[in-house]
C-alpha cells in the first residue's frame, strides 16, 4: 500500500511539473513575441540599423536572450540563497514550469524555430 501511494505520488509530481513547464512554455511564448515586436519597432526608428544589425539586433534574438538569461540566472540565485522559498511539490513544479517553460520558450527553442524557418525559406 505505501508503494503505490509513493508511485501515485510522483506520478502527481510528474503531471504537476508537466502542466507548469507546458503552462509557462505559452507565456515564454507571448513574451518572445512581444520582445521580438520592440526590437523591430527599435531597429526600424534607428539612424543606424547597420550598427544595430552587426550586434545582433532584427532577428528577434537580442531582447528575448537577454531577459531569458537574466531570469534564470535570478531564479536559480534565488532558489539557491532561499530555497525554503521553493519546498513543496507546487513551488518545485514551479520553478520548473519557469526555468524549462518560459525561459526555454523565450531564448534558445525559439531563437532555433526562427533560425531554421529562415533557413528553410531561404532555399
Amino acid at each position: 500500500a505505501e508503494a503505490a501511494e509513493e508511485r501515485a505520488d510522483a506520478v502527481a509530481e510528474f503531471f504537476a511539473t508537466w502542466a507548469a513547464v507546458t503552462s509557462w512554455a505559452y507565456v515564454g511564448v507571448l513574451a518572445r513575441l512581444g520582445l521580438t515586436e520592440l526590437e523591430i519597432i527599435i531597429l526600424e526608428s534607428s539612424a543606424d540599423q547597420a550598427a544595430l544589425r552587426e550586434i545582433g539586433f532584427g532577428h528577434g534574438f537580442y531582447f528575448a536572450n537577454i531577459a531569458g538569461s537574466f531570469i534564470l540566472g535570478l531564479l536559480t540565485t534565488v532558489a539557491a540563497r532561499w530555497s525554503f522559498l521553493f519546498e513543496g511539490p507546487v513551488m518545485e513544479s514551479m520553478k520548473g514550469g519557469l526555468g524549462t517553460g518560459f525561459c526555454g520558450s523565450l531564448t534558445t527553442f525559439a531563437t532555433w524555430n526562427i533560425y531554421s524557418a529562415e533557413k528553410y525559406f531561404q532555399k
